[in-house]
């Protein structure tokens, strides 16, 4: 009797741990309800202002940082935090401090990054090993993870992972047709804990020209609250430690290329995708999430260095702006000078290229400026010539005579080899 008691416990103890460890990773579904009132809508019906966007009603500061990085370094994340400015170029992770004087480094090669919601860790992933590791602020290394993922992929280098907390971090993973997820949640040892399928599989087409690189901000975080936004999607999802999707933003103004006309899907080629685009004026878009503003920069879909445009909405004075940029009208009036319009120190025009705290930064002129993006300085005190003309590169207006000045001072003096940050502090 006391055998059977035992053999019963010992088959009912397996049993329990069986169904523990297979419940143990979740397939969420993955939109949760949300408040009507707590989405932030950018419909067609929305009041907008046109062509009115200047960059002093958007900051409360703008600060010029010339970092101890060449100006040809591919930026791929960054993050601006109290004490440190932190860059990812695709072979390091880079922190300095608001001066530009690098602190540290930690290498990192085809990975992301993402920092504690104290910022005193650093979490590095890399998507070739599907590993995490741990780092405090003086470089050393913690702990180190490797993910238990049976597929092929997740994720990329970018903004493709995030920490949710010390326990949780999230993976966003490409979408070729064939992965099945999209999200894939994961604990400090690399337990997959919940999985978000992929409602977009697809059969693969074979080769193709795949334009993701134009989507490569898929995760971002403002506040310690992490945003996903999926790719060609019109609606941006806040993810919560309990792992499902929040609807927080619906972007309805933008036409965006739908999934059956992606290239990853038809496998066209890329001058078919683009006479498509242009015909149908359809889009891909970015959206740049911050307590008060909503910015979208849309583009023609899948054209890396197509002419970028931008809508900015003010949560507080519930007001849609929008501006337009036309690369022929620049040029005959002379006037290169494209992104959100310069009035606060008289200086470049400003494109957002990463968000972070309530921070828009551009990185040197922009990739607005096409071959002239690592040309910041020379922009600024001599302007361009573009066929054959003579244009000015930064505005001719200004809030203060002294803000003029202090931008005066910077550009005149920073070392043009240098990648040079613009940091806005929104207001």
């Amino acid at each position: 009797m006391k055998i059977n008691l035992f053999l019963g416990f010992v088959c009912f103890s397996l049993l329990a741990s069986c169904n523990h460890k297979k419940a143990s990773t979740v397939k969420m579904e993955p939109i949760q309800k949300a408040d009507s009132t707590s989405i932030t809508y950018l419909k067609n019906t929305s009041l907008a202002i046109n062509d009115t966007i200047r960059l002093s009603q958007l900051a409360e500061e703008v600060t010029y940082v010339s970092l101890d990085l060449p100006n040809t370094s591919k930026v791929i994340q960054i993050q601006y935090t109290d004490s440190f400015i932190f860059v990812n170029d695709n072979t390091a992770i880079h922190w300095f401090n608001h001066k530009g004087k690098e602190i540290n480094k930690i290498p990192l090669s085809s990975g992301c990054f993402d920092l504690s919601n104290h910022w005193d860790s650093i979490y590095t992933y890399s998507f070739l090993q599907k590993r995490i590791n741990c780092y405090d602020l003086k470089g050393n290394r913690i702990w180190t993870s490797r993910l238990h993922y049976k597929e092929k992929a997740v994720g990329l280098y970018g903004h493709f992972f995030a920490h949710i907390n010390d326990s949780l971090f999230v993976i966003a993973n490409t979408n070729e047709g064939f992965n099945p997820d999209k999200l894939v949640f994961f604990n400090e040892r690399g337990r997959m804990k919940a999985h978000i399928p992929n409602n977009e599989t697809f059969p693969y087409p074979g080769s193709h020209y795949t334009f993701h690189s134009d989507w490569y901000r898929r995760l971002t975080k403002n506040k310690d609250v992490v945003f996903y936004h999926p790719v060609y999607n019109d609606t941006v999802y806040q993810v919560g430690g309990d792992m499902h999707l929040t609807p927080v933003i619906i972007e309805e103004r933008v036409k965006k290329v739908p999934l059956t006309s992606r290239p990853e899907y038809t496998a066209k080629k890329w001058l078919n995708f683009l006479k498509e685009c242009q015909a149908k004026q359809l889009y891909v878009i970015r959206v740049f999430n911050t307590s008060r503003y909503v910015v979208v920069e849309y583009r023609l879909g899948g054209i890396t260095y197509s002419m970028a445009n931008f809508l900015v909405y003010d949560r507080k004075d519930k007001v849609l702006r929008r501006t337009f940029n036309d690369l022929g009208k620049g040029v005959l009036a002379r006037q290169f000078h494209f992104g959100i319009y310069n009035d606060y120190d008289g200086g470049l025009a400003f494109a957002p290229e990463f968000v972070s705290n309530d921070h828009l930064i551009m990185v040197n002129a922009s990739e607005l400026q096409g071959g002239n993006a690592a040309k910041a300085k020379s922009l600024y005190t001599h302007g361009g010539t573009f066929h054959g003309k003579k244009c000015i590169c930064r505005s001719d207006f200004y809030r203060d005579p002294a803000l003029k000045k202090k931008a005066d001072i910077f550009w005149n003096t920073c070392d043009d080899n240098k990648l040079i940050l613009t940091i806005l502090k929104l207001k």
